[in-house]
């Protein structure tokens, strides 16, 4: 997938605001849209951060279960539902992993999936050409 170019801060706030329209529209009940919409958005901004720590700007984050609920204040019931829900619609992908070595689990990890990353290469695509066009007229 080719999310591999930087995107400014400013970007990631439409980007959010693009995950809570489509979230939207998802065939679940109100309270679990706002909930799903929080996680979609804290995976996001996850990702984001760590797109600006890797060189190849990768898009993708490692927190536990425990550390998303705590952080979003979810029971992790709840966390293992909305992750359900993004997963089977195509917004994240999660991959368990495990080393090769010890066979213990380790945190997942989280990508974005095919309704994510249309919006976040929209974003890419859209700067590009509003830096493409400030530079010819200059």
């Amino acid at each position: 997938m080719g999310l591999d170019a930087a995107i400014t801060y400013q970007d990631l706030c439409k980007i959010q605001g693009l995950i809570r329209l489509r979230v939207s529209r998802l065939p679940i009940g109100p309270g679990r849209k706002i909930h799903c919409h929080e996680l979609a958005a804290h995976l996001t901004f996850l990702m984001y951060k760590q797109s600006l720590k890797s060189k190849s700007f990768s898009w993708y984050c490692t927190p536990s279960q425990r550390y998303l609920a705590a952080k979003i204040g979810y029971h992790p019931r709840t966390l293992r539902r909305d992750l359900k829900i993004l997963r089977e619609a195509k917004w994240i992908s999660i991959k368990q992993r495990r080393p090769s070595d010890t066979g213990v689990l380790l945190t997942p990890l989280y990508t974005p999936g095919r309704q994510l990353a249309a919006i976040i290469m929209s974003s890419i695509t859209t700067r590009a050409k509003n830096l493409q066009s400030t530079t010819e007229k200059t």
